[in-house]
């Protein structure tokens, strides 16, 4: 599974969010967006074939605390969806994540309203 992280304010200005190459390499038709911010955590399970949010749900981010303990809660939030949705994470093609602050390659050099610095959020959430 893949995992882009990106700062909030380029996230806003992304378009594309869906690869049809990556698509057509993999039979799986999922992929979770996740908004991490420094009171909400919001999380959205995508239908990658009809392009539709088909569940989502969000939790309280009670910063400031450690990237593992916050990126567990993203574990767990993606670990609902897909069990309400009745599918396997493996069916998850990849996960989208913005975060606020400064990051450079997965890593939150500064994010002062979460409370980190150099986190290295990537790395993180792809083994939580």
């Amino acid at each position: 599974m893949k995992i882009f992280i990106l700062f909030k304010s380029v996230a806003k200005k992304r378009k594309k969010v869906y690869n049809k190459e990556d698509r057509q390499m993999s039979n799986k038709n999922y992929c979770i967006g996740v908004d991490l911010g420094g009171t909400n955590i919001a999380v959205g399970l995508v239908d990658l074939d009809s392009r539709k949010i088909v569940r989502q749900t969000s939790t309280k981010t009670n910063a400031p605390r450690s990237g593992e303990a916050i990126c567990a809660d993203i574990a767990s939030l993606c670990r609902t969806l897909c069990t309400q949705e009745k599918i396997k994470m493996s069916a998850v093609q990849w996960v989208g994540a913005i975060t606020p602050g400064t990051i450079k390659d997965g890593v939150v050099t500064s994010a002062c309203n979460l409370g980190w610095k150099n986190v290295n959020f990537a790395k993180i959430l792809a083994s939580a």
